[in-house]
């Protein structure tokens, strides 16, 4: 949600942020159902609010999103390769905003079969929901030594808001300004129940704005 801690579980992030419990396919899911794949042709996220002068806009030539899902029998990797918003750096007594939308459709992960599983209901259901969104509400220097900044705001996945809030590291000024967010959130808060026991609630989330940041 450093600084990506801060940003997307946002992712989102997220992430925002994923939301991504990993888990092996079982056998009725060797594959994308055809829902998930006509939401897949859907194209990128749609357009957040109209961003700030001064912003930096978040897209996948400039920023990444990625996540780690975990189980006892090792962990597997993925992210979002369609997503925009924009990165509003703290300054000059302004709080600064992160506005974030990730097209779930284009979710990708480290096992073809996994793929398919992650955008069926159990996980992140992309043919009802093929947007997950993040809004920051608060960005305010950080106390811990790990991070510059503490960043709070809305997550919403499967239709569930949730606050979350993340440590993010931002360094650089103006257009050189980049983010770098590292964080776990819970999936379960937001109905994202299945394999639970097996699969872990934790999701690491990894988010990088500007910098050396690009998608897979």
């Amino acid at each position: 949600m450093q600084m990506l801690s801060s940003f997307g579980r946002a992712a989102m992030l997220l992430a925002c942020a994923a939301a991504i419990g990993c888990t092996g396919p079982t056998a009725s899911d060797s594959g994308e159902s055809p829902e998930a794949e006509s939401a897949a042709g859907a194209g990128s996220a749609g357009a957040p609010s109209e961003a700030p002068a001064g912003s930096i806009a978040i897209a996948p030539s400039n920023a990444s999103i990625g996540f780690v899902g975990s189980k006892a029998e090792g962990s597997h990797t993925g992210g979002f390769k369609e997503f925009s918003g924009y990165f509003l750096p703290p300054a000059d007594g302004e709080p600064g905003k992160i506005s974030l939308t990730i097209a779930t459709p284009s979710l990708w992960s480290d096992n073809e079969k996994l793929t398919g599983h992650l955008k069926n209901p159990d996980f992140f259901d992309v043919p009802n929901h093929p947007e997950a969104m993040f809004e920051s509400t608060e960005i305010k220097s950080s106390e811990d030594d790990a991070a510059t900044h503490e960043v709070t705001g809305d997550l919403t996945l499967l239709g569930a808001t949730e606050s979350i809030t993340f440590p993010v590291t931002i360094s650089g000024e103006g257009d050189a300004a980049a983010l770098a967010a590292d964080f776990t959130f819970d999936r379960t808060k937001f109905g994202m129940d299945y394999g639970q026991g097996k699969v872990n609630n934790e999701v690491q989330v990894t988010v990088r704005v500007g910098g050396d940041a690009k998608t897979e």
